[in-house]
């Protein structure tokens, strides 16, 4: 990024030795000057290391190594919260009865209002139904660049999600619960929303999570492949929107289109980023190997509570804020990663592949690749921010 720190003057050192454990820095040698070159002799026994690690000399009369007379000021980093926002098809189609009683909206409203009560409370949320006019407006975007439901904490959103979708109904105050009307403007419902998003005043992640099957019905500009688009659209630009799409009627049990309605979820949720799996197969009428999610009628909400809950595993954030009211240097500032047991240095990235970088105009770091992994994936996992030692950085590959 254009307004990443010079790295000029950071210490490097080899991707092999990246993560390194905390206590053996603050136990390599002091001294005078960080010379780091392991070659010149020490002041107080221990000399300096390498650029692989090995130690230098011992004796006297020369400088100290690296981190000794370092005093890093450590901070405790605090999660940046995801931007969800729900993007549910609201078509007369979701009126369909499903296996077990009920419809697949009110399958995926109860699904909705799992997520938002069980779900990851460390998440800001918001809700759009479409189509969301029954006249031609509904084929306007803008009228999808306001949601019903802005996104904010969980903690706040929740209810007048619930409230919209059909799912609760005590204190919903004026709020009613949305009708399915005829029509599917994805189109416009994906461009509006995408706009919302990237004008939002939030930091980390921006995602849509697109319900649907994927037929686009109704309006000028709504065909497939203007979908498509808006999809690329979103993941391709600055803020970065991903979109995932939860695909309604994919799955060859539901007959007639089926296949043409997985081939068009997984072909948008691929343009979008959000792949259901790393090595999906873009265009294909197999949802099995497809980037949609299989949301299946005799498996309505079951399906859609676990797609809902893996999405949100993927997208919680491995951003982090940097401490403010400090006066930052960005070549002073390393990051360390507590997990199982062990805390280890996490190198400066800056190819994002496995190590931190700066992020949002350097008011926030986070993690790429492995470090990142273990964020999502380990309870109880802290990262911690050190400003005032020489940025360790990870080699380039």
């Amino acid at each position: 990024m254009s307004d990443t720190p010079s790295t000029n003057f950071s210490t490097t050192y080899p991707r092999a030795a990246a993560a390194v454990p905390l206590l053996l820095l603050l136990s390599l040698g002091c001294g005078g000057e960080d010379t780091a070159t392991g070659t010149t002799a020490g002041t107080a026994g221990q000399g300096g290391i390498d650029s692989q690690f090995n130690p230098g000399g011992s004796g006297a009369g020369g400088n100290g190594g690296f981190g000794g007379v370092c005093a890093a000021d450590t901070h405790a980093a605090d999660r940046v919260p995801p931007s969800i926002l729900l993007l549910l098809d609201g078509s007369a189609s979701m009126g369909s009865g499903i296996s077990g009683g009920g419809s697949r909206w009110t399958a995926a409203a109860a699904a909705v209002a799992n997520l938002v009560t069980e779900g990851p409370p460390d998440v800001h949320i918001g809700l759009s139904i479409f189509p969301g006019a029954d006249d031609l407006s509904k084929c306007l975007g803008s009228i999808y660049g306001t949601p019903l439901v802005n996104v904010e904490p969980v903690t706040t959103s929740g209810l007048p999600i619930q409230c919209h979708a059909g799912a609760e109904t005590n204190g919903c105050g004026s709020i009613t619960p949305h009708e399915l009307i005829v029509g599917t403007p994805i189109q416009p419902a994906l461009s509006g929303s995408t706009d919302y998003l990237t004008s939002l005043n939030a930091e980390g992640s921006r995602v849509i999570l697109l319900l649907t099957d994927a037929m686009p019905v109704g309006c000028a500009s709504n065909d497939i492949e203007s979908v498509i688009a808006q999809a690329a659209s979103a993941f391709g630009g600055d803020p970065q929107v991903t979109v995932y799409v939860l695909g309604v009627a994919i799955d060859p049990s539901s007959g007639g289109l089926a296949g043409v309605r997985c081939s068009n979820a997984s072909r948008i949720a691929n343009a979008g980023g959000g792949k259901r799996t790393l090595n999906c197969v873009a265009d294909t009428t197999d949802p099995a190997l497809g980037c949609a999610y299989n949301i299946r009628d005799s498996s309505f909400q079951a399906d859609l509570e676990a797609s809902l809950n893996d999405i949100s595993g993927k997208v919680l954030s491995c951003t982090f804020a940097l401490p403010t009211g400090e006066n930052i240097d960005p070549t002073k500032v390393n990051v360390t990663l507590a997990a199982n047991g062990s805390s280890e240095l996490v190198p400066r990235d800056p190819a994002h592949e496995d190590g931190w970088d700066f992020s949002d105009s350097n008011t926030t770091v986070t993690l790429y690749g492995p470090p990142c992994d273990t964020v999502k994936s380990t309870p109880g996992a802290e990262v911690t921010i050190e400003l005032g030692c020489e940025t360790v950085m990870q080699v380039p590959r």
